[in-house]
């Protein structure tokens, strides 16, 4: 965003990962504000921030005070995006851990519950949730890796039915701030 022109501010609570970011600002000629401080209080100012984005961070958060801090620091009609992983059923973990692929989570798993992401949808007005990762998760073996656009199309498609959704393993979630 910030070699598109764009005002960046990244935080995160571990000082490591803010000098990551601050190295690769550097490296890609960017000028980026970089804080190491808390996402559940910021001490930012209220309505600051037109766009939040994130990563794999939200499941790692006590949900109801990061929502309430990250629908206070963005303006009227602003928007969360976020990419997590999300809970599946317990069954279908279990096989997972009998197939041969690797865990690219973080340690001892971790992700969001469906009912999590509604929740934060009614604390900001608007959701919007994309599910994908259903047969893309096979490009974790060698035999598909060439193949990753047709396994992400397959998603696309396959994921589009109201059942098959339950068998996500990410969603793309976003969380508008409506107009109180």
């Amino acid at each position: 965003m910030a070699m598109n022109g764009a005002n960046v501010m990244a935080i995160d609570i571990s000082g490591g990962m803010c000098d990551l970011t601050r190295r690769a600002a550097e490296i890609n000629g960017v000028t980026i504000d970089v804080r190491n401080i808390s996402a559940v209080n910021t001490g930012l100012p209220d309505n600051e921030f037109d766009l939040v984005v994130g990563q794999v961070s939200l499941h790692h958060l006590p949900l109801k005070s990061a929502g309430l801090e990250l629908k206070r620091v963005l303006k009227p009609n602003g928007e969360a995006i976020f990419l997590e992983p999300i809970h599946s059923y317990k069954w279908f973990y279990k096989l997972r851990g009998i197939l041969p692929l690797a865990c690219l989570e973080s340690p001892g798993g971790g992700a969001l519950r469906r009912d999590e992401i509604e929740s934060l949808g009614q604390l900001f007005g608007k959701l919007e949730v994309t599910y994908f990762g259903f047969f893309e998760r096979l490009r974790r073996l060698p035999f598909f890796r060439w193949a990753s656009g047709a396994l992400y199309a397959m998603d696309s498609i396959v994921l589009r039915l109201p059942l098959m959704k339950k068998f996500a393993s990410h969603a793309l979630i976003t969380l508008t701030k409506t107009i109180d």
